[in-house]
């Protein structure tokens, strides 16, 4: 069946089975991408671990792995939005929430499981209104911990970008102490593989800006978040695993990410010296591994050395 076809029967089955007057606590928007492998496990998880009165609702981006035609198939329950073309992670939750009922949401990527009761990081927000977005430890396939809570880019993290985790005290480590029920930290940002929110706060905000396709929308709407008297929370007791992550192909993603967030949010001055910068970290990675890949013939360093040429291309001109 053509994805076109398919995509109105879904809507309209949607439409039948949906009731508006059904009681949703919580909405979990899920954006997917070629990611059938791993939505099993995620739609498992959120079953086991969210006691509240839940809807999930995915979003297909034009995926080619099937991923519609298994959904359809393995979660009728699932609300699914396929659509026809790739919206970008930001594009993706925008449609998402648009068709959400929930007072809360929870931004969930597809290839990650849920760990831990959702009720723990939905009470932070109920009893501090003050915080308006909460996110949880980073695991990964291992239940290994991953760094998942960011400062807000300055002139310096810009050199390597992945600097913009936070790698102070226990977030070094991922040791928090034995009192996780009760500790959470307030961070600038929370990786948006798992950001739970009130529902009005992202329209407060107006969800997050599409001219970031992939990296860096996160950042950004914590910002806006921020600018608009909202702190974020990163809460350890809330615990996910999260199989994905940065590669070199998308090293130009997180470069044009950082070009606009300091375009939109820095002195014009500083926005010139980040652009310079970031510009000549991009030629000298691409001469410095191609360099590498001639000499130590490393199929590795060629791909970095090609992404930092793409990332050239297509973050600067």
């Amino acid at each position: 069946m053509e994805v076109s076809m398919m995509a109105r029967e879904v809507r309209q089955g949607n439409a039948k089975n949906s009731n508006p007057t059904d009681s949703v606590r919580l909405s979990v928007v899920i954006v997917n991408y070629n990611g059938m492998a791993y939505l099993e496990a995620c739609v498992q998880s959120i079953e086991r671990h969210v006691s509240e009165q839940h809807e999930i609702i995915i979003v297909d981006n034009a995926s080619e792995d099937d991923s519609v035609a298994y959904i359809c198939k393995n979660f009728p329950h699932v609300h699914l939005i396929p659509s026809e073309t790739n919206l970008g992670f930001a594009g993706g939750n925008n449609l998402g929430v648009s068709f959400s009922r929930g007072e809360y949401i929870l931004l969930l990527n597809c290839d990650t499981i849920i760990c831990s009761d959702l009720k723990r990081g939905i009470s932070i927000l109920e009893q501090k209104e003050d915080i308006g977005i909460v996110g949880a430890k980073m695991l990964n396939a291992e239940r290994h911990y991953r760094r998942s809570a960011m400062s807000f880019p300055n002139f310096p993290k810009c050199l390597k970008v992945s600097t913009l985790n936070i790698k102070r005290g226990p977030f070094n480590k991922g040791h928090f102490g034995d009192r996780l029920s009760e500790k959470f930290y307030q961070v600038d940002a929370v990786e948006g593989s798992f950001m739970l929110m009130r529902k009005s706060l992202w329209e407060l905000v107006r969800g997050m800006d599409e001219s970031f396709f992939m990296y860096g929308e996160d950042v950004d709407f914590c910002k806006r978040a921020k600018l608009a008297g909202y702190q974020t929370a990163y809460y350890p007791a809330l615990q996910y695993i999260h199989f994905g992550g940065f590669s070199p192909p998308r090293e130009y993603l997180v470069v044009k990410g950082i070009l606009l967030y300091h375009k939109r949010y820095s002195p014009v001055a500083l926005y010139t010296v980040v652009y310079v910068t970031m510009f000549g970290r991009s030629a000298l990675r691409c001469l410095f591994y191609l360099a590498l890949a001639y000499i130590e013939n490393k199929q590795d360093h060629f791909l970095k050395s090609k992404a930092a040429l793409y990332s050239l291309k297509h973050s600067f001109f």
